[in-house]
């Protein structure tokens, strides 16, 4: 699933539908409904997350997946962060990719993919407008 979204200034958002494209593909039974991936079998899955942000005064960005909440921050099942001390409001790009190589998830588990960023003139941004720019991927890898 990639697509580009509108970010909250301040506070972690999830990504839902508007966020999203439809699926790059869609194999194994995974289902996509309003920004959550429910997940078709138990097993032992990679799971990346990235988002991108372009030309604008950044100090932190965040990116993280969670499982089985509707709340950033509980049930993190992978998580990054990007920041630098917010002295003088320079144009940057950040980026941030959340990775677990190796995460067990159950039948039926929910994720959800939740994004932050703050910016010295605390404005709202949207991510970059490459298909890049606002990525999830689940991949099964191995049964529990």
């Amino acid at each position: 699933m990639e697509r580009t979204g509108e970010r909250e200034a301040r506070g972690s958002t999830q990504m839902t539908s508007g966020a999203w494209a439809s699926p790059v593909k869609s194999v194994g039974g995974f289902t996509w409904s309003g920004g959550v991936l429910t997940v078709p079998r138990a097993g032992i899955y990679q799971i990346n997350a990235v988002a991108h942000f372009y030309a604008d005064d950044f100090h932190a960005t965040s990116i993280q997946v969670t499982r089985n909440s509707a709340v950033a921050d509980a049930g993190v099942v992978a998580k990054a962060e990007w920041w630098q001390a917010p002295t003088n409001g320079t144009p940057v790009n950040p980026s941030v990719q959340a990775t677990d190589l190796a995460y067990a998830l159950n039948t039926g588990d929910l994720l959800r993919v939740f994004v932050l960023h703050r910016n010295v003139n605390g404005n709202r941004r949207n991510t970059g407008g490459g298909a890049h720019d606002l990525a999830l991927q689940v991949v099964w890898t191995d049964s529990l």
